[in-house]
């Protein structure tokens, strides 16, 4: 259970603040490029709804599942090298166990991924409607 709880940690709340920030970032854009289109058929005043709902349908999840795999997967990669540097992955195959039952923990990180994903779309939204100019 203390593993799953890391592994949480790892994935949701460690990304969350990334997230947020590339959320906020592609809101600020999107509203800009909007805007003028908005303005020009006089209906300015649906610039909120219209970014929420195109962050919420759209954006939101893409940016979120490429950003937290992105970080996820990095940290995986560094992992696995430190292993490789150090020879413990060496010593993984000489004491028997192999590649296979080596990475069994590390399937983990798919249903992990899969819990924290939705709470972790939902920052982008957040951030998108906010940073709006």
């Amino acid at each position: 259970m203390d593993i799953l709880l890391c592994q949480l940690d790892e994935i949701g709340s460690k990304s969350l603040p990334l997230v947020a920030l590339a959320g906020a970032a592609i809101g600020a854009v999107l509203s800009l490029e909007s805007r003028s289109s908005l303005v020009r058929f006089g209906v300015k005043s649906m610039l909120p709804a219209a970014l929420v709902y195109s962050i919420i349908h759209e954006t939101g999840p893409v940016v979120t599942g490429l950003v937290v795999s992105g970080r996820v997967g990095a940290g995986i990669g560094a992992e696995l090298g430190s292993m490789k540097v150090t020879e413990q992955i060496d010593a993984i195959e000489a004491s028997g166990l192999g590649k296979g039952k080596s990475s069994a923990p590390d399937s983990g990180w798919g249903t992990v991924q899969i819990i924290v994903y939705p709470a972790d779309t939902e920052a982008p939204t957040q951030t998108s409607a906010v940073s709006r100019p």
